[in-house]
């Protein structure tokens, strides 16, 4: 079980996943996978040769709903030739411990290869190169008739680059952990002998595993679903003067996004980009984080890279005294700006006592 998680972890993170993607779960089987992916906010397809598979999973979404308002799954029966999709219709392809079983790989990714999106990826979590001289795999073949393919990553990039695909990347990491005394762990960070250790046991383990990622040729263009590439510049003017307690205040904010990334627009449920501002007293004490949060336009828009929005806020009253109010960009669930080196503008008032 354990050894089944870091496999899927590490897959996981090499595809880059993000809400709102549309996922293919190559092989599917009853949805175990495909929920946790329709869960993280994913339009999910699940893939399977089996129409009992597939019933059992549509079964299980019903009986227990993901929580949230999420993308409904597609259920797709697979045919073992063509996968009923257009062309560049999908992000991201899972086929975990299943593409092994396929009796026709090549033309299997000839098919992944079409409907995969410009710079879409393809993440694989299969067995190793002697896979099917394993004795559960023999055992398979011989009572179910089941296709147990070694996996060949060299005939698969031959095919792949074929099929559309630029690059191919393995994963080299240790499924079990490689538990180690105080002593070791010191040892092995300072590149000591506990590192042959660790070399050797990986060795081991990468005999049985190919965890790999094809990507389709092409470029992916960056939002705001991601921290990557996220930048902004604010400008901030205070309107009201002078300010005084409980009145409320006005200020002209221009916010340009810097970055390489397309801003998604605020209402978008996972990076949607708003204009938040934290409050602080004069010696920098938070009083409150989420002084301000709203749109940056009106009505809310996606922003690109050099484009600038424009808006008046009007911020709540305060007591009096002194102030500092700092103006930040948040991707919904995703990240503040200045949290991936963003500079975020402040600005210091004195808020005096009314007459």
């Amino acid at each position: 079980m354990s050894s089944l998680l870091a496999n899927l972890a590490t897959l996981l993170h090499g595809i880059r996943l993000a809400p709102g993607m549309t996922v293919l779960d190559f092989g599917a089987g009853t949805g175990w996978l495909a929920r946790w992916l329709t869960q993280l906010g994913c339009r999910v397809i699940l893939l399977d040769v089996s129409p009992t598979a597939l019933r059992i999973a549509r079964d299980l979404y019903q009986r227990a709903p993901v929580i949230g308002d999420r993308p409904p799954p597609e259920f797709l029966e697979f045919d073992s030739r063509h996968i009923a999709l257009p062309d560049a219709s999908v992000d991201r392809i899972l086929s975990f411990d299943a593409f092994h079983h396929v009796p026709n790989p090549d033309m299997v990714l000839q098919e992944m290869g079409r409907i995969l999106k410009p710079g879409g990826i393809a993440g694989f979590a299969e067995p190793g190169a002697r896979h099917s001289l394993a004795p559960m795999s023999q055992f398979e073949m011989r009572n179910y008739a089941v296709v147990e393919n070694d996996i060949d990553v060299h005939a698969i990039w031959r095919c792949a680059r074929r099929c559309g695909f630029a690059d191919l990347k393995l994963a080299v990491f240790h499924g079990p952990p490689f538990y180690l005394s105080l002593a070791e762990y010191g040892d092995f960070l300072a590149g000591g002998q506990t590192n042959e250790r660790w070399l050797t046991s990986t060795r081991a383990f990468l005999r049985s595993v190919r965890s790999f990622l094809l990507f389709k040729e092409g470029s992916e263009p960056a939002d705001s679903r991601a921290a990557d590439g996220l930048a902004c510049e604010i400008q901030v003017a205070l309107v009201t003067d002078p300010v005084v307690e409980g009145g409320p205040l006005v200020v002209n904010v221009a916010v340009t996004n810097t970055g390489h990334a397309r801003w998604l627009a605020s209402h978008v449920e996972s990076g949607g980009v708003k204009l938040g501002a934290h409050l602080y007293d004069g010696s920098r004490r938070m009083l409150d984080f989420n002084f301000h949060l709203g749109p940056l336009a009106d009505p809310p828009r996606d922003l690109r890279t050099g484009e600038t929005a424009r808006r008046q806020v009007t911020l709540p009253g305060l007591a009096a005294g002194r102030y500092q109010i700092e103006f930040d960009c948040v991707a919904s669930n995703v990240t503040w700006f200045a949290q991936v080196g963003s500079k975020p503008e402040t600005i210091t008032l004195n808020v005096t006592r009314s007459a």
